[in-house]
């Protein structure tokens, strides 16, 4: 008799505290689905560069630089080659940023000319071609015609081959605050893959094994930094010490060799006039050539 009485009253504790019903419970599961809110990378903003007089630059060199996604240092910039979540990769990225970008922005693509890189600008299909995007074709209603016609209604991209960075970037002396700085001018992702050419027989396209490296597109980096600030960058190390892109490029936590420096044969490409280990030797000689550049001002 005891024990039911017990039964009984915990019963009308139970009703008048209340309990979480399980439905309550999976509501909030589905509502919140992270430990806490992740707040700091979607709402930074980029780091202001410091104003630069023409007067206080005594010296400058234009470098181009070219990342090996695949590096273990530099695979933050590659991967994930599908979105997860909230996480994608920096071309993924820019592509995005193209597609839509945010109301009063406009963001330009250019054509990878050999002359200037930011001189004639490049539609988003036409990027979408060069990478090999299939496009999605479903019947929707044209309330125009009041008749079904086959639209584009997504396009799917695989940016697996696309495993090669390019950057532009000014290196200069300023005389104001003593230092030697950089800024970085322009990204371009680069396609890598086999060379094929046509067989004049058959017709058809033959694998040559020679490896191919196809520009993309360029895009002005002052454009976009206010997206890549916004957009987070897997840290191995730590889930909760993550940083955004544009965090890693200005910071330098990728590995890079020079490919080109201005030059006065056209801004020729270091390949252009050395192969193999000599191409190496001269990217070192080129980097260390700045560094001494500036050690050399001070005195010790």
């Amino acid at each position: 008799m005891k024990t039911i009485r017990n039964l009984i009253t915990g019963a009308l504790l139970i009703s008048i505290i209340g309990v979480p019903s399980i439905k309550a419970q999976s509501i909030s599961l589905v509502e919140k689905r992270e430990v806490y809110d992740k707040e700091h990378i979607p709402k930074k903003d980029p780091v202001p560069y410091p104003f630069i007089r023409e007067s206080d630059v005594m010296y400058e060199k234009t470098v181009w630089r070219m990342i090996n996604l695949r590096e273990k240092m530099n695979q933050p910039l590659y991967y994930p080659t599908e979105p997860i979540g909230d996480r994608k990769n920096l071309t993924q990225l820019l592509l995005d940023i193209l597609k839509d970008p945010l109301p009063g922005h406009q963001i330009f693509a250019y054509e990878p000319l050999l002359d200037y890189e930011f001189e004639k600008p490049m539609s988003i299909e036409d990027i979408f071609k060069q990478i090999g995007a299939d496009t999605i074709r479903e019947p929707l209603l044209d309330t125009v015609l009041n008749e079904f016609t086959m639209q584009i209604t997504d396009i799917q991209t695989s940016l697996t081959d696309v495993n090669r960075l390019m950057i532009k970037e000014k290196w200069f002396f300023d005389n104001r605050y003593s230092t030697l700085q950089v800024r970085i001018i322009g990204l371009c992702p680069i396609k890598v893959g086999l060379r094929e050419i046509e067989d004049p027989v058959t017709g058809e396209m033959i694998n040559t094994g020679d490896i191919s490296q196809q520009l993309l597109f360029w895009i002005y980096y002052p454009e976009v930094r206010y997206y890549l600030a916004k957009q987070e960058v897997f840290n191995p190390m730590n889930d909760a010490q993550r940083i955004s892109f544009d965090d890693l490029l200005n910071q330098r936590r990728f590995s890079s060799y020079i490919y080109r420096v201005s030059n006065v044969h056209d801004n020729r490409d270091i390949s252009e006039y050395a192969k193999g280990l000599d191409a190496m030797f001269e990217a070192e000689r080129i980097k260390y050539e700045l560094f001494e550049w500036e050690h050399d001002l001070w005195e010790y």
